[in-house]
């Protein structure tokens, strides 16, 4: 749904692309500290009484450089991330970035698959057990369901309704015909 409402900011409100990922980085902002900060602050937790102390994050932040580093290059990722993920809707579709999204995440996966049987003492990486038959076919199915939903890959005996740009290109080339 999300990508849905992206899509038709850029294309249908003619919102510009860095000011849609602008927009969505003040919100998740606001969100994260009016709302999600202060809720783990009251939860019950393990670091001094709550989940997550303002206070203790502020003190690691403020005496940490190498967190500050590590915060630096995670929002300069994320940043990246959202305007290539935005580009990509804004070209395309919507449907194209959930796909991308999908594959991004199966690469994921086989990669991890691959480090473990590579170097089995490595901290990173996952071993296939008797479950990753049942996440594989997980993805086939995303991936296979997110195709015939866009259109990407079409079924034969279902119905596809025709595309606004299907039907516009066939409506200028019946023009040039006549």
């Amino acid at each position: 749904m999300f990508n849905v409402a992206e899509e038709w900011l850029l294309k249908d409100v003619d919102l510009p692309m860095m000011q849609l990922v602008g927009w969505e980085g003040l919100w998740s902002t606001l969100l994260m500290l009016c709302v999600v900060y202060p809720l783990l602050g009251s939860i019950p937790g393990h670091d001094h009484g709550v989940v997550e102390s303002p206070h203790d994050t502020l003190a690691m932040l403020w005496n940490g450089s190498y967190l500050q580093g590590l915060v630096v290059v995670y929002v300069i990722s994320c940043g990246t991330f959202n305007a290539t993920a935005v580009a990509v809707t804004g070209a395309l579709s919507g449907i194209h970035r959930m796909m991308l999204d999908a594959t991004r995440t199966v690469v994921i996966w086989i990669f991890g698959l691959t480090v473990y049987y590579i170097d089995q003492t490595s901290p990173f990486g996952e071993a296939w057990t008797r479950y990753s038959i049942l996440q594989c076919a997980g993805f086939v199915l995303l991936v296979l369901g997110q195709a015939v939903y866009g259109g990407v890959l079409k079924l034969p005996g279902v119905y596809y309704p025709a595309n606004d740009v299907e039907t516009s290109k066939s409506t200028v080339d019946a023009g040039e015909e006549a």
